[in-house]
C-alpha cells in the first residue's frame, strides 16, 4: 500500500486591530504546497506513481483597501 500527501494549504487572516493601523479593510496570507510527500513500500512503486516529483510552493498576500 502507498500513502500520498498531495496538497497542503495554510491561510491566515490578519486581525482587524492590525489592519486599522495600516489603513486596510482586509488582509490574508496564504501558503500552498503540492506534492508534499509520498510513502511507498518500494522504490518501483514510488517511481510509477510519480512519487519523486519535487514539491511546488506558492505563497500569496491578498489585500483589501
Amino acid at each position: 500500500s502507498n500513502i500520498r500527501f498531495k496538497n497542503l494549504s495554510v491561510s491566515y487572516r490578519i486581525p482587524n486591530a492590525l489592519l486599522k493601523k495600516a489603513s486596510l479593510k482586509s488582509a490574508r496570507l496564504q501558503f500552498n504546497v503540492e506534492n508534499v510527500a509520498m510513502f511507498a513500500k518500494n522504490k518501483t512503486a514510488k517511481y510509477l506513481m510519480n512519487g519523486y516529483d519535487c514539491p511546488n510552493f506558492v505563497g500569496s498576500i491578498q489585500l483589501g483597501f
